[in-house]
């Protein structure tokens, strides 16, 4: 019997595809939701704090009304593992170094901390690609996303009710379930600080001992998050890994990048 599972992640898109999901009441499905850890050790996430408190206060509680289970699953490594781990196995003699900012092309981030535990998850409920359908947020006009998906196991819902990414926006916002990222952003994904960001209070200067306050909007405080150096500038989201940013400036807001 096919299985059915929304991969989602809190985005426009996904998120539109479960509202479709539950709107023409199709056969019963499963949404996995995997989150990208910074700092597992201390359970700080890699996500925006404003995306993870959507996804795990707003969204969630909202599709269990709907009916749906959500598993939420994480890595067994991290984005600080990645950042420290140790070279071993080098063609170009830097055996004993430390890897370092993952090199742009290289989705080690990606690959390591989100799509091997989600195939992980599948494995582990003894499922091969042809037992279950993967619903996936590709709109229709990403018409070469939508080229990719030909002969997988993975479908576009948006497709098949012919939405947009503006139409499955709308679609979000009308459920009340539109993320706040996309009041700054047109996109996910881990936080990058592009080149003009700037220490607040110089790189030397680091904030007392304690906790800090993150605000995201000017002039409204968001509340206490954990230890860290704030850093003020034009933040934008991205895939840390490949070193794709969104390509729209956010306002001008400080971040707690933890230490």
């Amino acid at each position: 019997m096919m299985k059915y599972f929304h991969s989602w992640s809190g985005g426009k898109d996904s998120t539109a595809a479960i509202i479709l999901d539950h709107i023409h009441g199709l056969p019963p499905s499963r949404i996995v939701f995997c989150e990208v850890m910074y700092d597992r050790k201390n359970g700080i996430s890699g996500e925006l704090p404003e995306h993870i408190d959507f996804v795990k206060n707003v969204a969630i509680p909202k599709f269990a009304e709907w009916g749906f289970t959500v598993d939420l699953i994480t890595a067994e490594t991290d984005y600080l593992e990645n950042f420290f781990h140790v070279i071993s196995k080098s063609r170009n003699g830097n055996n004993g170094k430390m890897r370092g900012f993952p090199l742009s092309g290289r989705c080690t981030i990606q690959h390591d901390c989100k799509l091997k535990p989600i195939a992980d998850y599948y494995k582990r409920l003894g499922l091969k690609p042809a037992d279950f359908t993967q619903y996936v947020g590709v709109a229709i006009d990403e018409p070469e996303r939508l080229e990719r998906l030909r002969g997988t196991n993975k479908v576009s819902l948006l497709e098949r009710y012919s939405y947009t990414e503006e139409m499955a926006l709308e679609l979000c916002r009308e459920h009340g379930l539109l993320s706040p990222i996309y009041q700054f952003t047109s996109r996910g994904g881990l936080l990058v600080l592009p080149e003009s960001a700037t220490f607040r209070n110089g790189p030397s200067e680091r904030e007392p001992a304690g906790l800090v306050v993150r605000t995201s909007t000017p002039g409204q405080r968001t509340g206490p998050r954990h230890k860290g150096l704030q850093v003020r500038g034009n933040l934008r989201p991205g895939c840390a890994a490949c070193g794709t940013v969104d390509q729209e400036p956010g306002p001008d807001r400080t971040a707690t990048i933890p230490i």
